[in-house]
């Protein structure tokens, strides 16, 4: 339902709820990282995205690496071992780590969605 919506992606910023004020911005998101609020500013950047792996602030060192996206699978740091698995992405779902069935998931997404965007939405429902 529209009722239900936790966030919304418009443009690269996630918003809260059905808004879409971009100045009501939690993060915004781009091909090269997450922003706090609605800015893409050097002074702002939360996370940098390179590789389909999330490093902590700018750094570039292998150690900062917070998560890797691997063939529809979110893993912790540059792991792609299955004892790492967070989330599985498939079909518009976002299924927790135990599995990929109707009861495992924990976030439908509607519409296209780049995987920074993904990453920005989980971020911003504190799901990771």
């Amino acid at each position: 339902m529209f009722s239900d919506v936790i966030c919304n992606v418009n443009g690269g910023h996630v918003l809260p709820g059905t808004d879409v004020m971009w100045n009501k911005a939690i993060v915004t998101c781009d091909q090269r990282g997450i922003y706090k609020g609605f800015s893409t500013s050097t002074f702002d950047v939360l996370f940098r995205f390179e590789n389909n792996q999330l490093y902590l602030g700018e750094s570039i060192f292998s150690s900062d690496i917070i998560y890797t996206f691997k063939n529809g699978v979110i893993f912790r740091g540059d792991s792609t071992f299955p004892l790492d698995k967070l989330f599985t992405f498939k079909n518009g779902y976002v299924y927790s780590a135990e599995g990929e069935s109707v009861f495992d998931v924990v976030l439908a997404i509607d519409g296209p969605i780049t995987v920074v965007e993904l990453f920005g939405v989980l971020l911003a429902t504190e799901m990771l």
